[in-house]
Formats: C-alpha cells, sequence, structure tokens
C-alpha cells in the first residue's frame, strides 16, 4: 500500500470516529421523562374513556375505545424502556382484549359490562403500579 493510499484510510477512519463521537442520538433524560409521564396520562384518559362507556354502549364503541388504550399501551412502553412493570401492564390489557373478543359483535356493553369493567378495573391498577415502580412522574 503506498503512502497516499494509507493517509485517504487514515483520514476516513479519523471521520468516521468524529461522527461517531459528535452522535447525538442519546435522550435527554428530562425530554424523555416528560415523555414517558405523557404517554402515562394519555392512557389514563383512554382507561377512562373506556370505563365511562355505559350500557347503551356497543361492542364497536368498546373496541374502538380499546384500540386507543392498546395504542396508548404501547406509547407507555416504548417510552419507559425494561421495568419489569410492563408484562403486568400489558397483561392487564390484553384481558381486556379476550372480553371484547368474546362478545357478539352486536351486543351492548350492558351484557357484558361486568367482566369488562373488572379487565378495565384491572388495566387502570396495573399502569397505577407501573407508574408507581418507575418513579418518574411523582411531583
Amino acid at each position: 500500500m503506498n503512502l497516499r493510499m494509507t493517509a485517504l484510510l487514515g483520514l476516513a477512519i479519523a471521520g468516521a470516529l468524529m461522527l461517531i463521537a459528535c452522535d447525538d442520538s442519546t435522550p435527554d433524560p428530562t425530554e424523555a421523562r416528560a415523555s414517558f409521564c405523557e404517554e402515562l396520562d394519555n392512557l389514563e384518559s383512554s382507561l377512562v374513556v373506556m370505563s365511562s362507556l355505559g350500557p347503551a354502549s356497543s361492542v364497536d364503541d368498546a373496541e374502538a375505545a380499546y384500540d386507543q388504550v392498546k395504542s396508548d399501551v404501547d406509547s407507555v412502553l416504548d417510552a419507559a424502556g425494561d421495568l419489569p412493570e410492563a408484562e403486568a401492564l400489558e397483561s392487564a390489557v390484553d384481558d381486556i382484549n379476550s372480553e371484547l373478543e368474546s362478545l357478539p359483535d352486536d351486543a351492548t356493553l350492558q351484557e357484558a359490562s361486568t367482566s369488562i369493567q373488572a379487565a378495565v378495573s384491572g388495566a387502570s391498577s396495573a399502569r397505577t403500579a407501573f407508574e408507581s415502580a418507575s418513579a418518574e412522574c411523582s411531583g
């Protein structure tokens, strides 16, 4: 290898190392915490909406509310990282889905309100436990 090729290779390696050193992709902890707390608030709101469905609400209404809950759970889990309580939160939301999938589309929630409300209550409790375990959103 001649001197010119060695110099070019050295410059290329130095450039790559500078790009790695200047990588600004590390999230700001304050922003990450704020995002996590915002996602938990969104989840709480969607669980409130789901728990407030009335006897005249349809299964389709409940499924739409569930879709929002599931989306919010996914966002919380993405923002939270690897907390052990994540599995309990996912399981509680899966319980809501199981209850909904067992109902015919034309059923009213009055016909299944007890089991669905119990599942939503379980998800709310799991959300609260998840927030407490994370100790990120106090105050």
